[in-house]
Parts: C-alpha cells; sequence; structure tokens
C-alpha cells in the first residue's frame, strides 16, 4: 500500500464512517515477489542476480486480508470492503 492509498483510505473512512466499522482497501491482483523483482530488474535495464533463499521463520507464503467471517459480513463500496 503506497501513502497515496493509506491517505485515501482515512479519508474515505472518515467519510463513510458510522461508527465501529472496519475499512479494507482492495489493493487488487496479488503479484509475486519474484514477478516484481524481475519486472524492476527489467526497468532499471541491467543485470542483477536474484538468490532464492526460501522461508525464514515466522514468514508467511500467503496473507490473508479478511477472515471468512468477514469477508461475508463485508460490503464493496468503491475500492474499499466495509466490513460492519
Amino acid at each position: 500500500m503506497t501513502i497515496e492509498q493509506a491517505v485515501q483510505l482515512v479519508i474515505k473512512a472518515g467519510e463513510l464512517g458510522e461508527g465501529g466499522e472496519i475499512f479494507v482497501l482492495d489493493m487488487g491482483r496479488p503479484v509475486k515477489l519474484l514477478e516484481l523483482a524481475n519486472k524492476i530488474i527489467q526497468e532499471l535495464g541491467s543485470e542483477v542476480p536474484i538468490k532464492v533463499i526460501g522461508i525464514r521463520p515466522g514468514e508467511q507464503l500467503k496473507e490473508k486480508i479478511m477472515l471468512e467471517e468477514e469477508q461475508q459480513r463485508a460490503v464493496r463500496k468503491d475500492n474499499f470492503w466495509i466490513i460492519k
């Protein structure tokens, strides 16, 4: 999430909020880190070796933005999910 996206989320939450809701920004399609690294290297026009070291203790391969219970209660508004 960029700083601009975070600021927009706070502003929108202030406009739409009634009290007690959770606002989650829909950030679109997930991007794999290797895909992102390759794109950055390609745009730089240089060759940088990438070393895959595997998962470290405490790291996750996937992140859940909302629990299943929250997903059932979530309402989509613009680029946000609002959980009541």
